[in-house]
C-alpha cells in the first residue's frame, strides 16, 4: 500500500515506473522488431535468438538510467545500459543505449491537457520502495485561488519542486499515480473557476440561465476513505424590494468512491443535498432531481448528463473510457447508471459508423482525478491490414487503491495488449459464387480494394466491438467528439438507392457505392454488425421475415417503398 505522505513534489499529479514496467514496455518493442532491429549490432547474426532477460533502474555510471540484460542464444547474457528522456515537447519516450546507433523513440502520452512539458526524474528506493523514473506534471487547469479572478488563459499558478520528489512505488509493483490532498483542492479551484462561472466572473447558482442564487465555494479533499467535494451555495427567495425570508444555505456533497474491477478503476457516487429553508422547502424540491443531472455533468463535463431531472435509482459508476484516435489515446469520463451509459448515440461519417458525444464543455474534474489516471499508453502503432490498424499498448492492472489524508494513489503492474481501429472503407461490390453471396469487397479512402470472404467478416465482427442495430443521430454541432469503435473491421454506413421488388416484397437493394445485396443478406450483415442502414429501422417481427422500414415521421417523400426500382 502506497504510503500518501511520500507524494510531495507539489506538481499536480506523480506518475512513476519501476524496473517490471519497463521490462514489459522493452520485451513488447523487442517482440515485434522495435528494440533491437537486425543488424543494429554488428557482431551478432540476424539468426541468433535475443531475448530480454532484465532491466534494472541505475545510478551508475552517471548520465546512464536502465540496464537491460539481453541474453543471446539463452547462452550469452549482456548488458546495456541505456538512457531515458522525454522529447522536446513532451510526447515521445527516447531510449538511448550505449550501442551506438541503437535507439528508439516511443509515444509517450500518458497525461493529456497538460499545463507544460512534465520534468522527468530518477528516484532512488529503499527496502520498501522500488527505484523509479518518475513523471511530474501539472495539468492545464485554472488552480489559483477562489478568492480573487483566475489568471488568463495560458497562464498557470507556478507549483512544484522536484527536489521534494520521493519514490512511493511499493517494492515489486510497476506504477503507481499519486495525487496529494494539496492538489484536490486546485481541482476545486479549477471547477470554481470554470465549470461555476459565467462570462462575466459572476457565479450564478445554478448557472446564468435558471439564476436562483449564487454559489459561494467549492472543495475537495480525502474524507473517510472517499474523495469528497462541497459545494456551497445561497439562494435568493425575496424580491429586491421585500427582503423578509432568511435567504437559504444549500450545500451540496458529492462522495467519490474509488472502485477496482479486474484491474480497472471507476468511481462510485454518492450524492447528499442540504437545504436550509424551513418552511419554504418544498419550493425547491423540483431543483433537487436536476441536481443530480448538473453533478454527474459536473464530472463528466458532458451537457447531456446535465439533462437529467427527477430521481435516479441505482448507482451512478464514474469511469475512463480510453479512445484512440490517430495515434493518440484520448479519454473520456463516462457516467453509468444500473451499469448502462448515461448517454451513447451513433453517427455515420465517411460512410463508417462512428461513436459520438459531447466534448467536455468545461475543464473541471474531468481533468483531474479521472482522466490524470495512466490506464494505457501506447508504445507503437502499424496497419499490418488495409482495413484497420493495430496499437500496441502498455495497460495497467490496478490492484491497490490507497487514499487517506495525504490524498489519492492507485498502484498495480502492467501488461502489453493489442488494439485495431478501422480505417475508413466502403462497401463496393457483393462478391457471389452463383448466386450466392461469398463475400465482400471494400474500397479504402485511398482506393486500396480488399475481399473478404463472408467466413472472415463473420469472424472478424464477432470479435470485434461493432455496436447492434440502433438509431442514428444527427449531430451537427462543433463541439461533437467522434471516434471509431475497436475492431478490424469498418461497420459500413449503408444508403440504400434503388430496390427491387418481387410481387410487394423487396427483394434486392442497391447502394450509393454500387454494391447491390439481397434484404436477407443485408439483415443478416447488420445483426452481425458488420454494416448499418442509417434512417432505416430493422423490425424483427415475432411472426414473419425481417423487413426495413423509415421511422414515423408523416412523411412518404423517404419511404424505404418509394425508392426507385431497378
Amino acid at each position: 500500500m502506497i504510503n500518501t505522505s511520500r507524494i510531495n513534489s507539489g506538481f499536480d499529479v506523480e506518475f512513476q515506473l519501476g524496473s517490471s514496467w519497463f521490462l514489459t514496455a522493452l520485451r513488447g518493442l523487442h517482440e515485434r522488431g522495435l528494440l533491437i532491429p537486425q543488424g543494429s549490432i554488428p557482431w551478432i547474426t540476424d539468426t541468433s535468438a535475443i531475448t530480454i532477460d532484465s532491466v534494472d533502474i541505475i545510478f551508475d555510471p552517471p548520465g546512464r538510467d536502465l540496464n537491460i540484460v539481453i541474453n543471446i542464444g539463452g547462452l550469452i547474457p549482456y548488458p546495456i545500459k541505456a538512457s531515458i528522456s522525454l522529447s522536446s515537447d513532451g510526447s515521445e519516450l527516447i531510449i538511448d543505449t550505449s550501442i551506438s546507433g541503437l535507439s528508439t523513440r516511443v509515444p509517450f502520452n500518458i497525461i493529456g491537457q497538460l499545463a507544460g512539458k512534465p520534468e522527468i526524474v530518477k528516484l532512488k528506493g529503499d527496502d520498501q520502495h522500488e527505484n523509479v523514473i518518475a513523471l511530474l506534471a501539472n495539468l492545464n487547469i485554472r488552480a489559483s485561488s477562489q478568492d480573487g479572478p483566475p489568471l488568463p488563459s495560458g497562464q498557470h499558478l507556478e507549483r512544484g519542486d522536484s527536489g521534494n520528489a520521493l519514490s512511493f512505488l511499493p517494492v515489486n509493483k510497476h506504477i503507481a499515480l499519486g495525487i496529494s490532498n494539496t492538489t484536490l483542492q486546485r481541482f476545486a479551484n479549477d471547477v470554481w473557476h470554470n465549470q461555476l462561472s459565467d462570462a462575466q466572473g459572476n457565479h450564478p447558482f445554478p448557472d446564468s440561465d435558471e439564476r436562483m442564487g449564487d454559489w459561494k465555494s467549492v472543495s475537495m479533499s480525502v474524507s473517510s476513505k472517499k474523495i469528497r467535494v462541497m459545494l456551497k451555495a445561497v439562494a435568493e427567495v425575496d424580491t429586491p424590494v421585500i427582503d423578509i425570508i432568511p435567504d437559504p444555505k444549500i450545500t451540496i456533497t458529492v462522495d467519490l468512491i474509488p472502485k477496482l474491477d479486474n484491474g480497472k478503476l471507476s468511481f462510485e457516487i454518492e450524492t447528499d443535498s442540504d437545504i436550509d429553508f424551513g418552511i419554504l422547502g418544498k419550493l425547491l424540491a423540483f431543483f433537487l432531481g436536476a441536481l443530480v443531472g448538473f453533478i454527474i455533468g459536473l464530472f463528466t463535463g458532458n451537457p447531456i448528463g446535465g439533462s437529467i431531472t427527477g430521481a435516479i435509482a441505482g448507482p451512478i459508476i464514474l469511469e475512463v473510457a480510453e479512445v484512440i484516435i490517430g495515434k493518440v489515446i484520448a479519454k473520456e469520463i463516462q457516467a453509468k447508471i444500473n451499469g448502462k451509459p448515461l448517454t451513447q448515440f451513433y453517427k455515420c461519417k465517411n460512410n463508417v459508423i462512428h461513436f459520438a458525444s459531447i466534448k467536455d464543455q468545461g475543464q473541471g474534474l474531468n481533468l483531474g482525478v479521472l482522466d490524470a489516471l495512466p490506464a494505457s499508453i501506447p508504445i507503437y502503432f502499424d496497419n499490418p491490414d488495409p482495413l484497420y490498424q493495430r496499437s500496441v499498448l502498455i495497460t495497467s492492472v490496478f490492484d491497490q487503491v490507497s487514499i487517506d489524508s495525504g490524498g489519492f494513489a492507485v498502484e498495480g503492474s502492467s501488461t502489453i495488449i493489442e488494439r485495431y481501429t478501422p480505417e475508413d472503407a466502403s462497401i463496393v461490390e457483393a462478391v457471389r459464387e452463383e448466386d450466392k453471396l461469398a463475400g465482400l469487397k471494400y474500397k479504402t479512402a485511398d482506393g486500396t480494394e480488399v475481399t473478404l470472404t463472408i467466413e472472415e467478416i463473420l469472424d472478424r465482427v464477432k470479435s470485434d466491438d461493432v455496436p447492434e442495430p440502433i438509431k442514428l443521430f444527427t449531430l451537427t454541432r462543433d463541439d461533437i467528439l467522434e471516434y471509431k469503435l475497436d475492431g478490424k473491421i469498418p461497420v459500413a454506413c449503408m444508403h440504400p438507392v434503388a430496390i427491387h421488388r418481387k410481387n410487394t416484397i423487396i427483394t434486392d437493394i442497391r447502394f450509393s457505392t454500387g454494391a447491390e445485396l439481397k434484404t436477407a443478406e443485408t439483415i443478416m450483415l447488420q445483426d452481425a454488425g458488420a454494416l448499418i442502414l442509417p434512417w432505416l429501422q430493422l423490425i424483427h417481427p415475432s411472426k414473419g421475415n425481417p423487413y426495413y422500414r423509415a421511422p414515423a415521421d408523416h412523411s412518404i417523400e423517404n419511404n424505404f417503398e418509394s425508392l426507385p426500382r431497378f
